[in-house]
């Protein structure tokens, strides 16, 4: 990883001119510990993902009637990731029957035969899960992003638990949104991760050829990892700008609930009625305006709520 081919991987804008400054946003490719391992974490969810929700035939969500929609049904694939999947459980497959060594050297010949097997299956496997990976980055999606498996999971991704098990009553609802903050997080996530196996996928194809790696990394990276492309992580890379304007101007973690017929607010617990808003902001202005009246100050902190 060079100077330059980390610019080349964060060249989003597909704008060559700021290349050469000193201040151009290049591929950080040192990470710590812990962020590495949430980095790889939640890109082998997406891996679980695919598999779970669009490979398996029965999928992963329960449809409650005929006509509910899962993302199962939104999801669309291309044959390239569907071979890729059924390539990665084979080479799984081979290298689950194959017997594994100690590791060690051995005299043994069966022993050293059987490392060889083993350390060959390995390297297959990582092989077909590098291009199942690459099958999902280098895909357009047009006007329709949630037919995409990452943007679907990335919609998942942006709901957490809440922290209370409190459940309303017409929507059924355990969850919450993230934070843009701890989304954002994960968006990066992501983003670095699919830099990385972009790279790494470069480094493959042109591994008899480095001088060819700068023109194959500018191809693919202008395609597939531009602000401007139809892809999936464009859609990524705009999440995380609104995002971060959204962080920015967050003012509390309370979030109100509307009820499916827009008739009811509920606000940590509490549930409020339309026609109930009314009357509880007739009853502040008007013990407002007594206060005023009697030329008592207002109470410390006091402000109209609803």
């Amino acid at each position: 990883m060079t100077q330059q081919r980390a610019k080349r991987l964060s060249n989003f804008r597909s704008d060559d001119s700021h290349m050469s400054s000193a201040k151009a946003s290049k591929f950080r490719s040192f990470k710590n510990e812990s962020s590495l391992t949430s980095y790889f974490r939640i890109t082998k969810q997406l891996l679980a993902y695919y598999y779970r929700v669009v490979y398996r035939e029965d999928g992963h969500f329960t449809r409650e009637g005929e006509s509910h929609v899962v993302p199962q049904d939104i999801i669309e694939t291309t044959p390239l990731q569907q071979q890729a999947m059924e390539d990665v459980i084979g080479a799984l497959r081979r290298r689950e029957k194959a017997p594994k060594g100690r590791g060690a050297p051995s005299c043994d010949k069966k022993e050293g035969i059987a490392t060889r097997d083993y350390d060959k299956c390995d390297a297959e496997l990582k092989h077909t899960i590098r291009k199942f990976y690459i099958s999902l980055i280098c895909q357009t999606v047009g006007s329709r992003p949630f037919r995409s498996a990452i943007l679907s999971f990335c919609a998942m991704l942006s709901r957490t638990k809440a922290l209370t098990r409190r459940v309303d009553n017409e929507q059924h609802k355990r969850c919450t949104w993230r934070e843009p903050g701890n989304f954002n997080s994960n968006l990066s996530a992501l983003a670095w991760t699919a830099q990385l196996i972009l790279f790494d996928f470069v480094c493959f194809q042109k591994q008899d050829d480095e001088d060819g790696m700068p023109g194959l990394l500018d191809q693919m990276c202008k395609k597939y990892f531009q602000q401007m492309a139809e892809t999936r992580f464009r859609h990524v890379l705009q999440w995380r700008l609104y995002l971060f304007a959204a962080s920015s101007t967050n003012l509390t973690k309370h979030q109100a609930r509307w009820s499916l017929d827009g008739g009811t607010i509920d606000y940590m617990g509490t549930k409020l009625h339309m026609e109930q808003v009314t009357q509880l902001v007739e009853s502040e202005f008007r013990q407002a305006h007594c206060w005023k009246i009697r030329g008592s100050p207002f109470p410390s902190g006091f402000r109209l709520t609803v």
